[in-house]
């Protein structure tokens, strides 16, 4: 029996893992570490692809990609279901984030030229939510998700961190090409520097100095276009991102 996602109360979206029970200090530690370097940079990474300027950003969180867009210049809406990453946008980013979910949210048709899925569709019914993202998007839809690979999966098996729903890209691919989409580009990256920054739920595993950082963040740019050229991005990146248009 398929879950109705938009029936579940607060407390059953927390046992399926649609929210994470999160420790608010050391997230806000984590954004202020060596993983919020990181974080910045693929936030910086993400606002480059956009060609639209009008921007929905789908489940905001703690609202440091909506921070990004912001001061980039684009006209941003922010949308989180979850009050607590809401309060907490404002408190550490001064991003108003509304309480939407993406299935049913109160915007017009074609109201935005962008939507932004950072980190967010494997809490989702990813087909039902693509309904709405096709009724209120425009021009274009970016996805940001952690790459199902071999790695992934054993850091997740080690670590216990479940998803609601999780699916690899080719699945995304496909079900945005069945959606009528065209799938414009897939962009892989994050080789070695973001699994040594611990990730936003693990503890740092590399030193917080500033010149070994910037080290490590070269050396990870020079070995994911290695990776490129030997066609092995798929096997050993930790992100892709998806660029599709309408």
């Amino acid at each position: 029996m398929k879950i109705d996602v938009t029936k579940l109360t607060e407390e059953q979206k927390y046992e399926l893992e649609i929210y994470h029970k999160t420790d608010t200090s050391f997230d806000h530690l984590k954004l202020k570490s060596f993983y919020g370097r990181i974080a910045r940079e693929q936030n910086s990474y993400i606002a480059s692809k956009v060609t639209g300027k009008k921007i929905l950003d789908a489940g905001a969180g703690y609202g440091f990609l909506t921070r990004i867009l912001l001061d980039a210049g684009f006209e941003v809406v922010a949308i989180d279901p979850n009050e607590e990453c809401g309060q907490l946008a404002k408190q550490w980013y001064g991003v108003d984030v509304l309480r939407q979910e993406i299935y049913n949210v109160k915007f017009p048709d074609k109201y935005f030229d962008t939507v932004i899925l950072r980190e967010v569709v494997e809490h989702l019914d990813f087909e039902r939510a693509l309904e709405e993202i096709d009724r209120i998007t425009a021009r274009e839809l970016i996805i940001f998700q952690s790459n199902l690979n071999l790695i992934l999966q054993f850091s997740r098996f080690i670590t216990r961190h479940k998803e609601f729903n999780e699916r690899n890209m080719n699945y995304y691919v496909s079900t945005l090409e069945n959606a009528g989409y065209t799938v414009e580009k897939v962009s892989y990256r994050d080789v070695i520097a973001f699994p040594l920054s611990g990730g936003f739920v693990t503890r740092q595993w590399f030193p917080e100095n500033q010149l070994l950082q910037n080290w490590l963040i070269k050396a990870d740019g020079l070995l994911n276009r290695f990776l490129k050229m030997t066609g092995l991005q798929s096997f050993f990146c930790w992100r892709f991102m998806i660029y599709a248009s309408k």
